[in-house]
């Protein structure tokens, strides 16, 4: 039988998603589990991914398929990966399924710290940019850089939310998008540029957009046209490794916050 699976993850400490040699990354530890549990040797049969975060990118809702029994549940896979990575739901799909080809969307979340940050341009460079466009300025891709965007932004606390949705993404285009939000919502660039962006001529040298930092983007969500079913065991041990993360960083937070007011 063939099953998917949705895995979340904190990836500041892993080379990217995708397998590389000598180098940790979030596939190399699930392909890992897998051959400890003696389910393949090397790659899981008929196996698919719906996307390769890059080095430092976590996610909430990767997903894998591949050839599996029944008995290899989430939990079962969580018993042999590290603690960063948690599968937490599970679901049988047809023989031709593919993770890559069958999603029907992708949505990341990035979070950006508000300050310094003008609203009102954040809001109209965000409107300009949604839609269809040749972002062939903003990755290194050389085909297929044509995308249908949508994105918005969230107030959240001291933050905002940046949600980026798309049926496929241009490699480091998100990362990008960000960077020029960044630069028009903090006025280091004119609204100006996103015209020379969708310019036929391609930007060099200080006109370039360079990715934004990969720590704050999360891979929050990938479309099919089913559900997952949860594992409750699964879900609580997600729950539990990242709330714990949460507070530590929190606590973090405040002691990068006093720091500064001993140097007064």
């Amino acid at each position: 039988m063939k099953q998917a699976f949705r895995l979340a993850y904190d990836g500041r400490n892993f080379h990217g998603f995708q397998r590389q040699s000598h180098l940790p990354t979030i596939e190399s530890s699930l392909f890992k589990s897998l051959i400890n549990l003696g389910l393949c040797s090397d790659v899981p049969v008929d196996y698919s991914a719906a996307g390769r975060t890059d080095s430092g990118v976590s996610a909430i809702a990767q997903t894998v398929s591949f050839e599996a029994p029944i008995w290899c549940t989430p939990s079962a896979i969580n018993s042999k990966l590290p603690s960063s990575i948690r599968v937490w739901a599970s679901t049988t799909v047809p023989e031709n399924f593919n993770a890559t080809l069958d999603a029907l969307n992708r949505t990341y979340l990035y979070y950006l710290h508000a300050s310094n940050l003008d609203y009102e341009l954040l809001n109209s460079s965000i409107q300009l940019l949604s839609g269809l466009h040749d972002f062939h300025n903003l990755t290194p891709d050389k085909q297929r850089t044509k995308r249908n965007i949508t994105i918005s932004a969230t107030p959240f606390e001291d933050h905002f939310v940046i949600s980026i949705e798309s049926s496929g993404f241009s490699r480091e285009l998100v990362r990008r998008i960000i960077s020029l939000i960044v630069e028009i919502s903090s006025k280091k660039s004119p609204i100006e540029k996103i015209d020379r962006i969708f310019s036929p001529r391609p930007l060099t040298g200080p006109e370039g957009v360079p990715p934004a930092p990969a720590y704050p983007l999360i891979l929050y969500d990938v479309g099919y046209p089913f559900k997952f079913q949860c594992d409750p065991k699964a879900i609580d041990s997600t729950r539990d490794i990242f709330e714990t993360l949460s507070k530590k960083h929190l606590t973090l937070s405040h002691i990068f916050q006093h720091i500064p007011q001993f140097l007064i």
